[in-house]
């Protein structure tokens, strides 16, 4: 009867009521430690969302910002093309007439 008893203390079946009884305990440890956790790192990602649309609406308004300030360069320019083009032409006018010059020996 000592044998029977030993056989069930150290065989399969006590095995598996070690394993179900270790399952159990981590089970309700886990039950008490995750949540809190959980919680932490929800509230890390609602501050980094919060962090990201503040980011999004500066990101906009510099947007806007940098439109306004690029259609005022353009507009500032587009007269600055055409005297450009004069100078351009009266630039290459005076280089023919130079080289005219030399090549008819003047």
């Amino acid at each position: 009867m000592d044998d029977s008893i030993l056989m069930v203390l150290t065989g399969p079946a006590s095995a598996l009521a070690l394993a179900v009884s270790l399952l159990w305990g981590l089970a309700r440890y886990a039950g008490k430690i995750l949540p809190g956790i959980i919680d932490r790192h929800m509230s890390q990602i609602d501050a980094i969302i919060k962090r990201l649309e503040q980011m999004e609406a500066a990101s906009q308004e510099n947007r806007e910002i940098y439109r306004k300030m690029i259609a005022g360069v353009h507009s500032r320019l587009n007269p600055v093309e055409n005297d450009i083009k004069e100078i351009k032409y009266f630039l290459k006018l005076e280089d023919n007439k130079q080289k005219t010059n030399i090549s008819d020996g003047g």
